[in-house]
């Protein structure tokens, strides 16, 4: 953690004359107060007005930044961490971005001036800005599900989701699916990529052309995968969809029963995480449900044992999905 004192010995000056600089007082000609908001840039200092009066010690609590906090795959990670979190006596403050990166760097930012004990990120990044990442280094952080390219020294939480997409992609072939599109959401996400490298790779071997005009890309949310079906329904032939989350699959079943076809009769889908754990639903999507609870339980302990641990070269934590047959596939005979 980058301190006052720090950044006084790295510009050779006064630890009082930083304090003016960061209290935005008098007394400091424009040329240092440039060169201290620099250094504050580059070494990656966080300042806040609270956290001084704590005597720079951390809150007991863990920040949570998630996409959509109305998908339940995001709520039931939440109560995972929140589950681990409260046993521990810590508190959580959780932050959602609705996909939009501006409001994830001002969620993230505004967490890190709290003086969380660590972070837990689901991020939409497929690089982290680099004076953030200079900022995340200071502190304990997890990625969940997606990790930015650049964040590879962080630790994450996943799912196989090369085997999984697949898997998810052999179970159409195997029901004799040959013209399979796919809704692959957002290509910055790489949780989304590899599900997509794995729909490929299971046309590949099983001898299938990988025709671009049946991959679409978007956002992840059902909107998205409504209007997008609705266009691929017009143009494109298809038999069976995979897509890579439950809202998208949600938002291509509204547009196919507009279009008057029949799942599974017409068109088959599968997807990720759309389990329905009330058991109301008359359409049960076949899919992979991530254990989110576990992965959230797990994520938590990472953060709190993180002072305690030695420094690991083990990053990266892949747990088991459940497979979930439901009545989205059918079998189409002679093809």
């Amino acid at each position: 953690m980058v301190k006052l004192k720090d950044l006084a010995e790295h510009l050779n000056i006064s630890i009082s004359t930083v304090s003016r600089v960061l209290n935005n007082r008098d007394r400091v000609d424009d040329n240092t107060r440039k060169r201290v908001q620099r250094a504050i840039d580059e070494m990656g200092y966080i300042s806040n007005e609270a956290a001084r009066s704590l005597k720079r010690q951390y809150m007991k609590a863990i920040g949570v930044v998630v996409t959509d906090i109305e998908n339940d795959y995001y709520s039931r990670l939440i109560r995972g961490i929140e589950e681990k979190a409260y046993e521990k006596e810590y508190h959580v403050f959780v932050c959602a971005s609705s996909g939009n990166q501006k409001w994830e760097l001002d969620n993230i930012n505004m967490l890190l001036g709290m003086y969380m004990s660590g972070l837990v990120i689901s991020t939409v990044f497929h690089r982290i800005p680099e004076k953030l990442q200079r900022r995340l280094n200071n502190i304990p952080v997890v990625f969940v599900d997606n990790q930015p390219d650049d964040c590879q020294q962080n630790e994450l939480i996943t799912v196989d989701n090369f085997e999984l997409g697949k898997e998810l992609t052999q179970k159409l072939i195997d029901n004799g699916h040959r013209h399979i599109g796919i809704l692959m959401g957002m290509s910055n996400e790489s949780s989304h990529r590899e599900r997509v490298r794995g729909y490929n790779e299971a046309l590949r071997l099983a001898g299938m052309k990988i025709n671009d005009d049946l991959k679409w890309a978007g956002g992840f949310d059902a909107e998205s995968g409504y209007e997008t079906t609705k266009k691929m329904l017009c143009k494109n032939h298809f038999d069976a969809l995979v897509a890579v989350n439950n809202f998208l699959a949600y938002g291509a079943i509204r547009a196919i029963r507009e279009a008057k076809l029949r799942i599974p009769e017409d068109i088959s889908v599968v997807c990720f995480d759309a389990n329905d754990w009330n058991g109301l639903s008359q359409t049960k999507l076949t899919c992979f449900v991530q254990p989110t609870k576990k992965m959230g339980n797990l994520a938590a302990e990472l953060i709190i044992t993180a002072k305690d641990r030695e420094p690991s070269s083990h990053k990266i934590h892949v747990m088991k999905a459940e497979f979930i047959e439901g009545n989205t596939v059918k079998r189409r005979e002679g093809q």
